[in-house]
């Protein structure tokens, strides 16, 4: 918790430092069970730009209850290609995750004498805190306007932390997202993004995954 304490306190002061010019960027994405939404600011620098802000995701399953919040900070340029961004940098990430697991188990029958154990379902339910500081890196495409009347963008998002930068009832992270959508107007864009988690978990003595996939449509605002 401490080392999420430090990052979290060092993105304030670079959001803070950093907001006498630049742009903010606001995300509204929700899925059939899952909602996120993100805030994050862009100050130029003088061969890029720093990006810092925060996502919220929520699942809210039959069997799986899910929240994180990851906090991130990336440094970017568009030197490689025009019209394509490169972002690297660093995410803390904290929530929590509680999945009812079910599971057979022999019970012996004992209104008979003699019989074999009967196989029973049972429930357990797991519940974990994620707590990891991760690497992070994003891709994105945006197509010239004068291609298409709707200008298309692409992006891409990787996040990976191993076991050594995991804390509490994390044993490992990792999950990436895919993306398309269109800028209807300069300021606002219709997308779609399709998400993948596979996160290694402790519960008291028992290990568990979160592996879950999620497709969402939003919508994302800049000014």
């Amino acid at each position: 918790m401490k080392v999420n304490v430090i990052v979290f306190g060092f993105l304030f002061f670079v959001m803070n430092s950093f907001c006498w010019a630049g742009e903010y960027e606001v995300e509204l994405m929700a899925g059939d069970s899952t909602f996120e939404t993100g805030l994050h600011y862009t100050g130029k620098l003088t061969n890029g730009f720093l990006k810092t802000g925060m996502y919220y995701l929520q699942t809210d399953d039959d069997d799986l209850e899910y929240q994180r919040w990851l906090l991130d900070f990336t440094f970017g340029s568009d030197m490689i290609a025009t019209d394509m961004i490169w972002e690297v940098g660093l995410a803390s990430i904290f929530g929590s995750a509680e999945k009812d697991i079910t599971y057979t188990e022999l019970v012996a029958d004992e209104t008979t004498e003699g019989a074999e154990p009967v196989a029973v379902e049972a429930t357990a339910t797991y519940n974990s805190d994620l707590c990891v500081v991760a690497f992070i890196t994003k891709v994105g495409y945006l197509f010239p306007s004068d291609v298409m009347t709707f200008p298309l963008e692409l992006y891409g998002r990787v996040i990976y932390a191993p076991s050594s930068i995991c804390f509490g009832d994390t044993e490992n992270y990792l999950s990436y997202q895919i993306g398309a959508g269109f800028r209807i107007v300069e300021y606002a864009s219709f997308m779609m993004q399709f998400s993948v988690f596979d996160v290694g978990l402790k519960s008291g003595a028992n290990e568990w995954d979160y592996d879950e996939s999620t497709f969402q449509i939003g919508l994302v605002f800049r000014f």
